[in-house]
């Protein structure tokens, strides 16, 4: 997230939820970043949610429709994201 130059204030995508997503939502937020946990598994986003993740998105019960309200939400898009995931998908 170091190399990101985000400023507080400014969204990240946290790309899989589970552990290391969670993880780096804790950090971004620790970070004073607005952060997005994007995954398919609706208990891990719970998770991040609770971490302090300001929007959570199911990408697979959502499909198409995140895409749009994420842009909406941050005015054209996230400021950077990172894949905490394994999947190729991601």
């Amino acid at each position: 997230m170091d190399s990101c130059n985000l400023r507080p204030g400014q969204t990240f995508a946290v790309i899989g939820a589970g552990g290391l997503g969670q993880l780096g939502t804790q950090y971004a937020k620790a970070m004073g970043f607005q952060v997005i946990a994007i995954d398919v598994n609706d208990k891990a986003l719970e998770t991040c949610k609770k971490q302090g993740a300001d929007m959570t998105f199911n990408s697979m019960s959502q499909a198409g429709d995140y895409v749009s309200e994420v842009k909406k939400l941050t005015n054209g898009g996230v400021h950077a994201a990172a894949v905490f995931s394994a999947s190729a998908a991601a």
